[in-house]
């Protein structure tokens, strides 16, 4: 479990980095090919987010980690919140 949840960590906190950088960078790139031909493909760097965050998702969902289960935290002035 503990291994897991240090992947779990560790693919959010490189999404998180990896969205500061992307953040004002555009979703889709042109290039041209050999032929001269401009083709349209989606960022790498965008696409390595999306996977990133697609694999967070997946073990979050298999180490049950949902925002119910995050421990609630009393702030000196009554609010509460979960981190």
């Amino acid at each position: 479990m503990v291994a897991g949840v240090a992947q779990y960590v560790f693919k959010i906190e490189a999404a998180e980095k990896l969205m500061e950088e992307i953040r004002s960078e555009a979703v889709e790139v042109s290039h041209t090919n050999k032929a001269g031909h401009t083709n349209r493909a989606t960022a790498p760097k965008w696409r390595m987010f999306l996977e990133l965050s697609k694999a967070a998702q997946s073990l979050a969902k298999d180490l049950q980690l949902n925002p119910a289960s995050a421990p609630l935290i009393v702030h000196p002035k009554g609010r509460v919140s979960t981190s």
